[in-house]
């Protein structure tokens, strides 16, 4: 737990813990280790995860590039994006571009395309990829771990081939809970640096509407419940 921010209201308040933490934890050392001056790709980058994680990583001083549609543009950009790949009208790997370390929140088919396109010696982690092995350990029951192995290591073996023949390391992993991360995206919340992108607001009976907007894909931000 931390102290909630101040600059925004309890309810805007609510829709950083879980993004916030999934942005920072992948940017930090257990996971991308993101450095000043390098090249960082993160895929749908217009979401909850992807607005934060283009936040922090513009501050710790990376060339950041997303993906995003056209509609998206406008919030990527204010949220610190050097570069902006329209998804619709390209693939990443249609322009060329070259990138040290990729944080991807879409997973599915791009997957190869994206490992070709970081430098040997890479890391490419995701939220949305095939789990990694070890990546499920710690949400699974006790007596449900050796499955969760399995299931791990099969679910992700082609990605993991093709990711150790082009010289990049893939991991996927999950977030887990940290007062101390939450109370320094709290602290950059209060100074200013740090927004919490709210799409939409629902009350509480029109929840179903609030998940149609979220499983649509088209959020810009947050998606909250009002109580």
């Amino acid at each position: 737990v931390a102290a909630a921010p101040a600059r925004v209201p309890l309810t805007d308040a609510a829709g950083l813990p879980l993004a916030g933490l999934t942005a920072q934890q992948a940017l930090g050392p257990e996971h991308l280790d993101l450095q000043p001056g390098e090249r960082l790709l993160i895929t749908g980058a217009a979401g909850g995860v992807g607005l934060i994680a283009t936040r922090l990583a513009h501050l710790r001083g990376a060339h950041v590039t997303v993906t995003a549609s056209a509609a998206g543009e406008p919030y990527v950009r204010e949220a610190g994006a050097d570069a902006v790949i329209d998804y619709r009208a390209r693939t990443v790997a249609e322009g060329g571009e070259r990138f040290d370390k990729v944080f991807d929140l879409i997973g599915g088919d791009q997957m190869a395309e994206l490992l070709g396109s970081i430098e040997p010696g890479g890391r490419l982690v995701t939220i949305a990829g095939p789990p990694s092995p070890g990546s499920l350990r710690e949400t699974a029951r006790p007596s449900r771990r050796p499955l969760a192995a399995v299931v791990s290591r099969v679910a992700s073996a082609k990605v993991r081939r093709a990711a150790k023949k082009a010289g990049v390391a893939y991991e996927f992993f999950l977030m887990h809970p940290d007062g101390v991360g939450l109370a320094e995206l709290v602290r950059l919340v209060d100074a200013g640096e740090l927004a919490v992108t709210v799409d939409s607001r629902y009350p509480l009976a029109d929840w179903e509407q609030a998940f149609e907007r979220l499983e649509s894909h088209h959020a810009k931000g947050k998606v909250l419940l009002e109580f």
